[in-house]
């Protein structure tokens, strides 16, 4: 039995978190039935992503926007492989429909950890070290948050306070949620490619200037 500390405690707790959120996949039915929280911790420590965010800050690889971006498509990537090899190898799931990650699933497993495991303390927040690198944690991207998002940018136009470079921002955008792209089909979080999903970090970074890229979620009405 593993040492149950505050480290494993916080690991548990945001393990949970994380994999319940990635579930919401199982909506579009893109997720199989051999996804649950117990895979998902599992998907969260082979990745190391428990290895290098605890005990806590000091353990962080990354020190600025472009170091977590190049963290987080590294990660997204062996996640992606790390879904295939248990669909391809591992006894448990031999005979179940075991899903294929998409960086738009493996965003969410590492971002949703990291709220759990960094924005959730009082403690935390009240440090100046780790405000700096609580800026540059992203944000868990869904539709709702994204539909959100462009009811502001529409109630800014019509307020006379347009954002700069809005057509940039709306393309970025209407990559997913329920009105979509006029012309194009919107997509699903669940189906993004690594550069998508980073256009759209790209763009919340735009949005919200020096805010951390977790204010974004003002956005999300999905506590209502």
């Amino acid at each position: 039995m593993c040492n149950f500390d505050e480290a494993e405690y916080r690991h548990r707790f945001a393990a949970w978190a994380a994999s319940t959120a990635a579930m919401a996949a199982n909506i579009g039915g893109r997720l199989g039935s051999g996804f649950d929280v117990r895979t998902g911790k599992k998907m969260i420590e082979d990745s190391e992503l428990r290895k290098d965010l605890l005990p806590g800050w000091d353990a962080a690889l990354f020190n600025s926007s472009d170091d977590l971006d190049e963290w987080h498509r590294k990660k997204r990537y062996l996640i992606c492989e790390i879904s295939k090899r248990y669909r391809e190898k591992h006894p448990f799931y031999k005979n179940k429909k075991f899903p294929q990650f998409t960086h738009g699933i493996a965003a969410k497993l590492i971002n949703v950890y990291m709220k759990a495991l960094f924005l959730g303390s009082v403690q935390d927040c009240m440090q100046e070290k780790n405000r700096k690198k609580q800026k540059l944690i992203h944000p868990p991207i869904d539709a709702t948050v994204l539909e959100g998002l462009k009811n502001k940018i529409k109630e800014r136009r019509e307020n006379g306070n347009p954002i700069e470079n809005e057509a940039e921002v709306q393309r970025a955008i209407c990559k997913l949620g329920r009105t979509g792209n006029p012309v194009n089909k919107a997509k699903s979080w669940t189906a993004l490619t690594s550069d998508e999903y980073q256009e759209i970090i790209d763009q919340f970074r735009h949005l919200i200037g020096n805010e951390g890229l977790w204010t974004i979620e003002k956005y999300w009405p999905g506590h209502q």
